[in-house]
């Protein structure tokens, strides 16, 4: 007898897996893995993502809660053209308001942590609307420091709505 049929007429120990290959899973472990209640049903066979339950309410929600934040830079830089003002003006008062957001989401999610979504949000998007709309009717070329304030305030108390929507 050659070594090679030798080696291919030994046994496998008792103990080693029925499995030759340690990627793939036996069928019944996979069958009882879809039948236990704490893992998520297989996608598959079961319904779309956006029919399940909130889903498609929560993408719309946060999709129109984070137009703001893409808009607000491009709302400013026009604001100040349209009176008048210089693309530097404009330029800074948005990288005022985009700092500002840096520093505030941090901020906002940790207050979203101790004290719930639904207070800290409301209050955020209040705050921010506010701040926009006086925004829009002081003369940002004549009082610059207003103008630049309402902007930290409002990029301050912008809502963190991506980190809200991960919590869910």
């Amino acid at each position: 007898m050659t070594s090679s049929t030798a080696i291919s007429r030994q046994r496998s120990p008792p103990d080693a897996p029925a499995n030759p290959h340690p990627s793939q899973k036996p069928t019944e472990s996979i069958a009882a893995l879809n039948s236990d209640t704490s893992c998520p049903p297989d996608r598959t066979t079961s319904r779309p993502l956006l029919a399940e339950r909130h889903v498609a309410r929560l993408l719309l929600g946060t999709l129109i809660g984070r137009l703001p934040s893409g808009m607000v830079p491009v709302a400013i830089l026009l604001l100040i053209v349209e009176r008048g003002g210089s693309l530097a003006v404009g330029g800074l008062l948005c990288a005022l308001y985009g700092l500002a957001s840096a520093v505030g989401q941090p901020v906002l999610g940790r207050m979203v942590d101790r004290r719930g979504q639904t207070r800290v949000t409301t209050a955020a998007v209040l705050v921010t609307t506010a701040c926009l709309l006086l925004l829009s009717y002081a003369d940002a070329l004549a009082q610059p420091g207003l103008a630049a304030g309402l902007l930290v305030l409002a990029g301050l108390s912008t809502p963190p709505f991506e980190a809200n929507l991960r919590a869910l």
